[in-house]
């Protein structure tokens, strides 16, 4: 089922999203524009320092001091399968992520 962005609600329980804190998050998004086609890819892991509804799920991304803020949604957060993903941009080998995201990003409508 397809939701429209004018129908999505995200899930977040706060007991749910504690859990989160300290896990290792590996997070892919892909920007589409208008007509689907893919504009760009990201991928990026760290640790989950933070996770509020007010403020969202704070990363600290993986040997750095930067943080990178996802949207309060855990419905797009599940548990990673054990193994190695490597980051297609950088080549960079993750192993046992606890946990895997994936985002499609659209840009507003005018």
């Amino acid at each position: 089922m397809s939701t429209s962005s004018e129908e999505w609600r995200p899930y977040f329980d706060e007991n749910e999203a504690q859990i989160l804190v300290g896990k290792r998050l590996l997070v892919g998004v892909t920007h589409r524009n208008h007509d689907e086609e893919v504009t760009r890819r990201e991928q990026f892991h760290g640790e989950v320092v933070r996770a509020t509804k007010s403020g969202g799920i704070i990363l600290r991304l993986n040997d750095s001091t930067e943080e990178r803020a996802l949207p309060p949604d855990l419905s797009v957060i599940e548990e990673a399968d054990p193994g190695e993903y490597r980051l297609k941009s950088t080549g960079e080998l993750v192993i046992n992520p606890d946990y895997v995201a994936t985002w499609t990003v659209y840009p507003a409508k005018k």
